[in-house]
């Protein structure tokens, strides 16, 4: 978290000061929305369509706040696939056990070699 306020510049209180989130009805620091989907960049730009992947599209909702030391777990689902434009679109959403933190979709395109 630390490293990603730095990174970004973004040093909103509900980020980084636990008692000041408590009091806007959170139960302790929010995760980062952009540090939450982070690991989406991997999924997109490293296997779909693989590491010459480039991200063309992003639409995230995020429905609920992840907290510190909460697991994100990722699904996924290929939508599309385009073998003449070489482009895939995804849909994604993430968990935390069976809260929805976020849903979306995603689309790549695979660059020439």
């Amino acid at each position: 978290m630390d490293t990603f306020r730095k990174l970004s510049g973004d040093s909103s209180r509900i980020h980084i000061d636990a008692e000041f989130a408590r009091s806007r009805g959170f139960s302790g620091p929010v995760v980062y929305g952009a540090l939450t989907v982070a690991r989406l960049s991997h999924l997109v730009g490293m296997h779909l369509p693989g590491d010459l992947g480039l991200a063309t599209s992003w639409r995230i909702d995020f429905n609920q706040p992840l907290y510190i030391g909460e697991e994100a777990i990722f699904n996924g689902e290929l939508t599309h696939v385009s073998q003449s434009t070489h482009t895939v679109s995804l849909k994604f959403r993430v968990y935390a056990g069976e809260k929805l933190i976020a849903s979306g979709t995603a689309g790549s395109k695979l660059l020439d070699e």
